[in-house]
């Protein structure tokens, strides 16, 4: 956790998960389609992407959360949405 992020939690414009409501992610696949850079850019072009991106810290350009937190965040705020994504990329292969 950066000073910065640490910051922005106790302002109030970016919040933390409890562990025990996190729901976890085991061994998310590696499919070209499934990489950090494009599920990074599909979550900031969601309509609910202020909901979601309130749990992450400001990352640069070309920087990117580590896959495996992404998808615990992701899979805790939306559950199926990580079961759906991978549907779809299993079906359009």
């Amino acid at each position: 956790m950066t000073k910065k992020f640490a910051a922005d939690i106790l302002g109030g414009k970016k919040f933390l998960l409890f562990l025990k409501d996190v729901k976890y992610v085991r061994n998310p696949p590696r499919f070209k389609e499934f990489s950090v850079k494009n599920i990074w850019t599909s979550i900031k072009n969601m309509p609910n992407a202020k909901d979601i991106l309130k749990y992450f810290p400001d990352y640069g350009n070309k920087i990117y959360p580590n896959k495996e937190f992404m998808m615990n965040v992701l899979n805790t705020i939306d559950p199926g949405l990580i079961v759906k994504t991978l549907k779809d990329i299993r079906k359009n292969r």
